[in-house]
């Protein structure tokens, strides 16, 4: 009789109790409620620290997920942001350039009609 309740006593609770506990845990169900009003100890309190620990990081890793998440929208926004304005720079060079073309010509232009007034000036003397 003191064997098995030394036994008991280090298993923490009854061997298949804390057999159904651990499965739950293994199959990743961590909402097991444990009795609060008795004493647990050896491995039934291992197992217990070990689901409220698993419960925490899960916890902990979700909530990091969800920043991860936040910070991916947020810089998806500021690359469309950036985008967006790269196109209306782009725009705003390809204008510029045409008009410094227009200019260009019609300076050709001007430079040619005084060349032309040039000659008939000079052949009129």
């Amino acid at each position: 009789m003191y064997l098995a309740n030394d036994v008991l006593r280090q298993v923490g609770g009854e061997p298949k109790d804390i057999a159904v506990l651990a499965t739950k845990i293994s199959d990743g169900d961590l909402t097991t409620r444990f009795d609060s009003g008795t004493k647990v100890e050896g491995i039934n309190q291992a197992v217990q620290i070990m689901s409220g620990n698993l419960k925490q990081l899960t916890e902990n890793i979700r909530g990091a997920s969800v920043k991860v998440s936040a910070t991916v929208r947020q810089i998806s926004g500021a690359i469309t942001v950036l985008t967006s304005g790269a196109a209306e720079q782009s725009a705003a060079i390809n204008q510029t350039t045409s008009t410094l073309e227009e200019i260009k010509a019609t300076s050709n232009q001007t430079l040619e009609k005084a060349q032309a007034l040039g000659k008939t000036a000079s052949h009129t003397r």
